[in-house]
């Protein structure tokens, strides 16, 4: 019996951890979207259950554009994902953001970053159908996914037209962006005493004593 779309942010705990990480992002999504298209109940009609759910070797293939290869594709849907550029933010006068009760200073960094998610079939029609698919997931569901992982966001940011794929003309495609931010913090504690002095001699040389 149909049920409905479900999360399974279980599956994502370790994230929790570390953080975001490029690395890791980009698992977080595959690992998502492989949780989503791996159960029928998921997918919002219509859709052709053989060809959308997720499978090794049959279904639909979703991978990281690291080590995709357009072959492995062949005459399947595929869900692609690149991450994009990310960018630091400045957060305060040399990031310090506190100092802890044992006096060691606290530093923030803010990051923004985004990643690409290509939706590829060979049919038009079927491209359509699997990107409305992916960002619908997406925007249903990333207030969720940006409250459990901690983040500052998690926002459907766009959906591109439909393209023709460059290394197989008889595939279209449909780029999907979702953008992400957070927080990084850190706590520098001394090991060693401060260096009492700087002296600088004439060629411009530092010494320390």
């Amino acid at each position: 019996m149909s049920v409905g779309p479900e999360d399974r942010l279980e599956r994502v705990s370790n994230f929790c951890s570390v953080g975001p990480r490029p690395l890791n992002m980009t698992g977080l999504f595959r690992t998502l979207l492989i949780d989503h298209f791996s159960h029928e109940d998921n997918l919002e009609p219509p859709y052709d259950a053989k060809l959308f759910t997720y499978d090794t070797d049959t279904g639909i293939l979703i991978e990281d554009a690291l080590v995709w290869r357009p072959v492995l594709t062949e005459k399947r849907p595929a869900v692609i994902i690149k991450r994009n550029e990310w960018n630091s933010i400045k957060a305060g006068i040399g990031n310090v953001s506190g100092v802890t009760a044992e006096g060691h200073k606290q530093y923030t960094k803010f990051w923004k970053g985004s990643h690409t998610i290509f939706c590829i079939a060979r049919e038009g029609a079927e491209v359509e159908k699997l990107c409305a698919e992916v960002y619908r997931y997406m925007l249903h569901f990333g207030q969720i996914y940006r409250h459990y992982l901690d983040l500052l966001m998690f926002e459907l940011l766009h959906v591109g037209p439909v393209g023709r794929v460059e290394e197989m003309k008889d595939h279209y495609m449909v780029p999907v962006s979702v953008g992400y931010a957070w927080a990084e913090t850190w706590i520098l504690r001394n090991t060693a005493p401060a260096i009492k002095s700087v002296t600088l001699g004439t060629n411009y040389s530092i010494g320390l004593s």
